[in-house]
């Protein structure tokens, strides 16, 4: 597993935490090893280590940084149910963000269902594409979600909801999650 983003410092993707965030890949063109020695520079200064891509194939790296003493904190589309149930059921994650949707999978309600047996630190997220979603699919996604501790609905650069329907979609959403933002 390589390296195929990785931003040094981000304090706005993990609410009250200083983290790296790194994307794995089987075809990254970033070191790992390098990653690594720059997460071993920064122990004490970084708080935690934002993980997307291939959570199954992501254990060796994991357990690297969770010996370093760092926080993580594991991204999913809800794709891989069995690697987050595996990482977190081995303590190897220590928060979660899933982007949620209109479209309902198995393994996704299969996702939602461990972050909410586990009863980690999580937030589900929605981006706002007006091509793909409409005002009313925020509330029924809530929905699916019900009692999560946070829910960000994202408005992307292009394509996004008008602010007005983006505001009345997470009024909606709040009969379900409380702590509902919207953020660009």
């Amino acid at each position: 597993m390589r390296v195929s983003d990785f931003v040094k410092t981000n304090s706005l993707e993990w609410q009250g935490v200083i983290a790296s965030m790194v994307t794995l890949s089987e075809d990254g063109d970033i070191d790992t090893e390098q990653v690594l020695s720059y997460l071993e520079e920064m122990k004490g200064k970084i708080e935690g280590v934002i993980i997307d891509g291939d959570l199954g194939h992501s254990l060796s790296f994991i357990k690297q940084v969770k010996s370093m003493g760092y926080r993580t904190r594991a991204v999913t589309r809800g794709d891989d149910p069995d690697a987050l149930d595996d990482l977190i059921g081995a303590c190897y994650i220590d928060s979660v963000l899933m982007y949620v949707g209109a479209e309902v999978t198995g393994d996704s309600m299969r996702t939602i269902s461990i972050i909410f047996e586990y009863g980690l630190e999580h937030e589900f997220r929605t981006i706002l594409d007006s091509k793909v979603l409409t005002k009313d699919d925020v509330p029924e996604i809530a929905k699916r979600i019900r009692g999560a501790k946070r829910y960000t609905l994202v408005m992307p650069k292009k394509d996004a909801f008008k602010k007005k329907d983006a505001l009345e979609a997470a009024e909606a959403a709040k009969r379900y999650v409380k702590n509902v933002g919207i953020r660009q």
